[in-house]
């Protein structure tokens, strides 16, 4: 709700999932300050994955785009099929974060447009991470991605990489929103859970 959107949005992404018969339609978006009224494309999108049908076999670094779920469409029957859902948290905190890397990495079929639509406030600070139980949360995403790769080996072997680089910017990310009596715990625990993955052999 804080967020809004050009009015053709949803008709364009629409308009490229149905002429390319794809999964997933995405477009750019626009980070969005409400004092100054001051918008700045976000640019992650880059022109070589765009205006074609791609997968993330082809372009790894896709998944490393900010999750954002909201600036994109999702095919219903893909999602059903897959049995993808949204994991429930409180206030709906860092829910994009599974459920973006879960389509990504199935996906057959995805197309992107460099435009953007989308306007994403930066500065509500209703939006701002205040408390532990949300703090915790996106380890609980990530415990999620890291069942999901367990369960489907293929994928692992193609995407760890891009999983850990995805893990250790979203909590590098969150360090920085929480509150500071919460920042020694919460970075106490990624360290445990690097040191995890290395004895693992997940970190080499």
């Amino acid at each position: 709700p804080d967020d809004f959107i050009d009015l053709n949005m949803l008709e364009v992404l629409y308009d490229m999932a149905k002429k390319n018969d794809c999964e997933i339609a995405k477009c750019d978006w626009n980070n969005y300050w409400t004092k100054n009224n001051q918008s700045v494309k976000n640019g992650k999108i880059l022109p070589e994955w765009t205006d074609k049908v791609v997968s993330c076999y082809d372009y790894p670094k896709i998944l490393c785009v900010q999750p954002s779920v909201w600036s994109g469409l999702y095919k219903r029957s893909f999602l059903e099929e897959n049995n993808i859902k949204f994991l429930t948290t409180p206030g709906a905190s860092y829910q994009d974060t599974s459920f973006t890397f879960k389509i990504y990495a199935l996906a057959k079929r995805i197309i992107l447009t460099a435009k953007s639509y989308h306007y994403y406030r930066q500065d509500n600070e209703a939006s701002s991470i205040n408390n532990k139980s949300k703090a915790d949360v996106i380890f609980q995403e990530y415990d999620e991605i890291n069942h999901f790769l367990e369960q489907n080996k293929s994928l692992c072997d193609s995407f760890l990489t891009q999983k850990l680089h995805n893990e250790y910017y979203a909590y590098k990310w969150t360090v920085k929103r929480i509150s500071p009596e919460l920042r020694d715990d919460f970075i106490e625990k990624v360290s445990r859970r690097f040191k995890g993955y290395r004895e693992n052999n997940k970190i080499t």
